[in-house]
């Protein structure tokens, strides 16, 4: 059986799975959002930012924010707590850059998922803000 990712989906059913947008699909619906704001005459309640979320694991969502900068990091939320973690590269371990509310023992749990998961998550990085790594 494969790795999972999430709700009972494996690696092999993520085939079947529609792929998460592109960065230049992303710019559009935000700008296709925009205009609707600007054009119409009702502006809507709240602006949705998506944030695609690359892996969920014992309680742990870990997303990477389309509209954010380098270095090269993670956003890794569990209920209402989070630390942003910044993936490992060259000689550099992985490392809670910022937290709120999250703690220790989850914080260390974290960074043990996302150093095990690592390669998807660079790969996640580099899909969504090209190659810039730091």
């Amino acid at each position: 059986m494969g790795r999972r990712w999430g709700k009972g989906v494996t690696e092999e059913a993520q085939g079947d799975m529609e792929a998460p947008p592109s960065r230049a699909e992303v710019r559009e619906r935000q700008a296709c959002a925009r205009r609707q704001v600007r054009g119409g005459s009702q502006k809507p309640k709240r602006l949705v930012i998506l944030t695609p979320t690359i892996l969920l694991t014992g309680g742990f969502a870990i997303r990477v924010y389309l509209n954010d900068h380098g270095p090269a990091h993670v956003h890794v939320w569990k209920a209402d707590a989070w630390v942003v973690i910044a993936l490992p590269h060259d000689d550099v371990p992985v490392r809670a850059v910022r937290a709120g509310a999250m703690k220790e023992r989850d914080i260390m749990r974290a960074l043990r998922i996302v150093e095990e998961h690592a390669e998807a998550l660079w790969k996640a990085w580099r899909r969504y803000h090209g190659t810039e790594a730091q």
